[in-house]
């Protein structure tokens, strides 16, 4: 859709552009993603304004790992994280896709990677399931 016309171009393509940026994120993606017995770990929280807290935490061989707290929005059905890359020309831009109780990391160009990470880690296709919350323990009698 074009946006012609100052009145009308301001109130349809204002209000379209609205509704894709004060997207809410599904309260599904909320929590934590791990596997058992293995300190990789993904949070994701809610912030201010419809954002989404992403804290990241990666471990590689050597003791090399990634580590990346920052904040994402919901945009076409995924989380997208913004972040100053290695130059000014190149972004780091971090998308998180979910399919069931997964979470999938894209790291386009591991511009991301060069940052938040050590030689040996990479946030490109890293994969972790939705670590089920621990059953509410009833009191005892």
């Amino acid at each position: 859709m074009r946006c012609r016309g100052w009145l009308w171009g301001s109130l349809v393509c204002g209000f379209s552009g609205w509704a894709v940026l004060s997207a809410a994120a599904p309260a599904s993606i909320f929590g934590t993603y791990s596997k058992p017995g293995v300190p990789d770990s993904i949070e994701l929280k809610s912030a201010a304004a419809g954002q989404v807290g992403v804290a990241i935490r990666l471990v590689y061989a050597a003791g090399q790992s990634c580590q990346l707290e920052q904040v994402g929005v919901w945009q076409d059905h995924k989380l997208i994280i913004k972040a100053d890359g290695i130059t000014e020309d190149e972004p780091c831009v971090l998308e998180l896709t979910f399919r069931g109780r997964q979470v999938r990391l894209k790291d386009a160009g591991l511009r991301c990677s060069k940052v938040f990470c050590g030689t040996r880690g990479t946030l490109d296709e890293v994969s972790l399931p939705k670590r089920a919350a621990a059953p509410k323990k009833r009191p005892g009698r």
